[in-house]
């Protein structure tokens, strides 16, 4: 195998191989973000059918455009911060109780690296859209969907795990307990509502 491997080819049979590559020091002094622009795309086509109907229940080619533009490109800006900075922050942060060695980029690029299995989404998406095929009431994209979340579940495992250089269980409390600040939010918002 050469030494640099094509991520959207070699996530799915070497991830671990993969991670180790691009989480190198001397290859990881900046965010890989391709992964997180297609996954961008996706959230924003998704997005954009509910803000395409706040506008009108039968909305012009010019609104469509509009929205599905404007979605992408906030999708994409918030993706990359979120998954690329704040949760990989969040995880290096945790990650230090156990004395994690990965630094904010390094887990941003392993988050980037996980999520390229929503590629597949994203594609089935731009061929579902002008043949008019609604996915959320296509009961096989509930299955695909659930089986590509897997997919970046375990990489996301994996990229944790040799970015941080401890083992699987470690990697996988480290990301649980990256959720941590999103859960004490909603719970906070809940007792002051009620």
């Amino acid at each position: 195998m050469s030494n640099k491997p094509n991520p959207f080819l070699s996530i799915w049979t070497k991830p671990r191989w993969t991670i180790e590559h691009f989480t190198r020091k001397h290859e990881s002094d900046s965010l890989y973000i391709l992964p997180f622009i297609f996954y961008g795309i996706y959230a924003g086509l998704e997005i954009s059918k509910d803000v395409e109907l706040l506008f009108d229940a039968n909305p012009t080619l010019e609104i469509k455009i509009g929205a599905r533009a404007t979605c992408i490109l906030c999708a994409i800006a918030l993706i990359i911060l979120i998954l690329g900075k704040v949760q990989p922050w969040i995880i290096q942060l945790i990650g230090r109780l156990w004395n994690g060695k990965a630094t904010v980029n390094q887990l941003g690029t392993v988050s980037a690296l996980a999520h390229i299995p929503y590629i597949l989404v994203l594609i089935y998406e731009i061929i579902a859209m002008p043949l008019g095929i609604d996915s959320s009431t296509n009961p096989y994209y509930f299955i695909f969907s659930y089986i590509i979340q897997i997919l970046v579940i375990r990489i996301t495992i994996i990229g944790i795990s040799k970015a941080q250089k401890f083992g699987y269980l470690f990697a996988l409390m480290n990301w649980l307990l990256s959720f941590l600040p999103i859960l004490l939010i909603q719970i906070w918002i809940i007792i002051i509502r009620s």
